[in-house]
């Protein structure tokens, strides 16, 4: 195939440099007849006033007053003419720019107050619920979803369903990213959605980075990058990543998204949340000396270290950069019941990112342990079976140690089935299926078409539900 790949491209460079030369060919004969038209009415002019120049009647000074006149004049003509397809394309570029501010206003508008979905705080036992959720995309006018469920504390929802049928929406509205539909999501006060999605960002720089993103450490001392080193690594090697580490190291500069494959950047992701949870434990194992202090001067400490990371302190107090910009950072009640009607007010999630967490850990290390609900968005989609069996034995140990409130997966893998407690299964396989049934109900798709969803308990029954169950599908059979 070598011959014809070289005639190709012979064929190809041939063609191109053909076009080159049509082109200065093209320009040539345009600036030729340019300028003998620019040049025709100056000699048609002279042509006229020549047999009044003979016979005495007009100098010949005038004569040349009337050619630079009609000069000036050309030139002022001449630009709206030259200029004329460099206005159409400012028109066209200033009605896009318009349309597309139009668009964003109308996406980023405030939803009115009777399409605005209620945000309450859960029970103890309960990581995040929805009520009767349903939700519209960002000007968009077809509603999706329409689900009631809950999700308690220490366990994992599996969501399955066909693709573009509008899984992820009730949990963009859960982290507060979609706020147009009606219902209600219940969340426990001051958690953080982190998600994990199918393909995530890394910027270019050193692994450390990436694992820290979006912390940043340029402004830490030697003893603290290698805190952050040791972690790092711990959070690596969880996540299958220790040949890129032996490979890479923590210090050399890539570009990751181009060097690492997808299964290898779905990993990082991983890793980059067990960073995240690695750094609250050490937040909350700094904060354990110090339980002997009365809560009020705890409130009270925690509360003015917050509000100078999120630049509330006085005058002539420096706020830190970077880190201010995560609502509910100076609420040291995260975790609190006081905080519900704070909670209602709060149109976005309300709990502390990961670069506050590392600010603090360097800081005061005096900050509330909020939660983290972690959503798996085809997270594991591109990584081998194996491997998706030990990230989510490491998430199961992290919703073990209480470090994570809950874990919600979009897949459609049947082989996650196991690692979680029940099971949100939209479209006409929930037909089949035979597991305990929670709750059922219509489901809006984006299309505007409806179909069936069931929230199923994929738990092992216990010997008297199991005895409750076989009875009953006896009495069936008899029936």
């Amino acid at each position: 195939g070598d011959q014809v790949e070289e005639s190709r491209s012979r064929n190809l460079f041939n063609s191109h440099i053909d076009a080159i030369r049509y082109n200065a060919l093209v320009n040539m004969l345009f600036t030729t007849t340019l300028g003998i038209i620019d040049f025709f009415p100056i000699v048609i002019l002279w042509l006229y006033q020549s047999p009044q120049i003979l016979a005495g009647q007009l100098n010949f000074g005038d004569a040349v007053r009337c050619q630079t006149g009609y000069m000036q004049v050309a030139k002022v003509m001449d630009f709206f003419a030259n200029s004329f397809s460099k206005l159409k394309q400012l028109q066209a570029n200033g009605e896009r720019l318009w349309q597309l501010w139009e668009a964003s206003d109308e996406a980023n508008a405030a939803p009115p107050v009777d399409a605005t979905i209620r945000f309450v705080a859960s029970e103890v036992s309960e990581a995040f619920g929805f009520d009767s959720l349903v939700v519209y995309a960002p000007g968009g006018k077809t509603p999706v979803a329409g689900v009631t469920l809950s999700c308690a504390t220490g366990q994992g929802v599996l969501i399955t369903g066909n693709s573009g049928i509008g899984k992820s929406s009730i949990l963009r509205a859960m982290a507060g990213l979609w706020l147009t539909g009606e219902g209600s999501v219940a969340k426990s006060p001051g958690a953080e959605v982190v998600f994990l999605p199918q393909n995530s960002y890394f910027p270019v720089g050193t692994l450390l980075e990436a694992v820290i993103y979006p912390a940043h450490t340029d402004d830490s001392n030697g003893a603290e990058k290698c805190g952050l080193q040791v972690q790092a690594t711990l959070a690596l090697k969880r996540a299958m990543m220790g040949p890129i580490l032996r490979k890479w190291g923590l210090q050399e500069v890539r570009d990751w998204t181009a060097t690492l494959s997808a299964g290898e950047r779905q990993r990082l992701a991983f890793a980059r949340l067990f960073m995240m949870l690695a750094l609250r434990s050490r937040c909350e194992e700094r904060r354990r000396p110090h339980q002997n202090i009365s809560l009020e001067t705890h409130k009270a400490q925690s509360t003015t270290a917050l509000s100078r990371m999120a630049g509330l302190g006085g005058p002539g107090h420096h706020p830190t950069p970077r880190f201010g910009r995560s609502l509910g950072n100076e609420l040291w009640k995260a975790g609190q019941k006081e905080l519900v009607p704070e909670l209602g007010r709060l149109s976005r999630q309300a709990g502390l990112s990961l670069g506050d967490l590392q600010q603090a850990s360097a800081l005061c290390g005096e900050l509330p342990n909020t939660g983290v609900i972690t959503v798996v968005d085809e997270g594991t989609s591109a990584v081998e079976m194996s491997v998706e069996a030990a990230l989510y034995g490491e998430l199961r140990k992290e919703l073990q140690r209480g470090t994570l409130l809950a874990v919600a997966s979009v897949s459609h893998r049947p082989s996650l089935q196991q690692y979680h407690d029940t099971e949100l299964v939209i479209g006409d396989e929930a037909r089949m299926r035979t597991e305990p049934v929670l709750d059922e109900g219509v489901w809006n798709t984006p299309l505007g078409k409806e179909t069936i969803w069931k929230h199923l308990d994929l738990r092992p029954p216990s010997p008297t539900k199991k005895f409750e169950l076989e009875e009953k599908v006896l009495q069936d059979t008899d029936s």
